[in-house]
């Protein structure tokens, strides 16, 4: 399960939600914003060791209603926290967009970014993410080879 990215988290409502009228459409559009703190397993290293995860996730939702029914969802999230391996702690960040038509049952994850802000090298980046069921996994496994590297894991 490299890259399984598990949120475990309690959502905070934020801000109250709004309904804006659509003009020539009997759509309801309703925006909020969410904070949502998470911890869990980022990935498993080559040798075995575990790199974990404490984020704060900030998604700004859109939701469109017809008739009183959620017909279609967009979340833009970003993110923070640190990612740990033994005694090895570093800052990440990250931005991806999921998008997800509730008629069709269709979802869509695009613009996927992490960003590992290494204190002695260069910012580790990695790009894409997948949906697997309801589940976010980082692409490539070059990602996580380079970051269990530089967090110190033997290969």
């Amino acid at each position: 399960m490299k890259g399984r990215i598990i949120l475990t988290a309690t959502a905070l409502l934020m801000t109250a939600t709004t309904a804006v009228p659509a003009a020539a459409v009997d759509v309801d559009v309703v925006r909020y914003h969410r904070e949502v703190p998470g911890a869990g397993e980022f990935t498993t290293c080559a040798d075995g060791s575990i790199i974990t995860f404490v984020s704060t996730s900030y998604r700004n939702y859109t939701e469109w209603y017809r008739d009183g029914v959620k017909v279609r969802e967009h979340r833009h999230l970003t993110f923070d926290g640190t990612l740990t391996r033994g005694e090895v702690t570093v800052p990440y960040t990250g931005v991806w967009n999921r998008d997800q038509d509730l008629l069709s049952g269709e979802v869509r994850i695009t613009g996927g970014q992490f960003r590992v802000l290494f204190p002695e090298g260069p910012v580790l980046v990695g790009a894409g993410v997948r949906a697997e069921g309801n589940e976010f996994v980082g692409t490539g496994d070059r990602f996580l080879r380079d970051l269990c590297t530089g967090m110190g894991a033997l290969e």
